[in-house]
């Protein structure tokens, strides 16, 4: 013969005390830090960190060739200081043609 037990009947109803809110709000805030902090991963993943500028240009959040792009659209005009080469007293002056060659 099979015998089916029963737990026996509470006489109070289970109560929640502050300690056990104070857990389940620290546990609860760190499971929402770990998803932010995974999510803010994820978004970054081939992209450049958010705040990042070169030469007062934004690139936060682009990928690096449309950050290459969008360097060259705005620092294209952008002059640059000529080169020179010098060595023992003597300067040799170099135009950028002659530096890309």
């Amino acid at each position: 013969m099979q015998q089916i037990f029963t737990p026996p009947q509470r006489t109070q109803p289970f109560r929640r005390t502050a300690l056990d809110m104070a857990a389940l709000f620290v546990l609860l805030t760190f499971l929402a830090g770990a998803t932010m902090a995974a999510a803010w991963s994820i978004w970054h993943t081939g992209r450049i960190y958010t705040g990042v500028s070169v030469a007062g240009v934004s690139l936060g959040g682009l990928t690096r060739s449309e950050a290459y792009r969008r360097l060259e659209e705005r620092l294209h005009p952008y002059p640059l200081p000529p080169v020179v080469l010098e060595y023992e007293g003597e300067q040799w002056p170099l135009s950028l043609a002659q530096v890309q060659a």
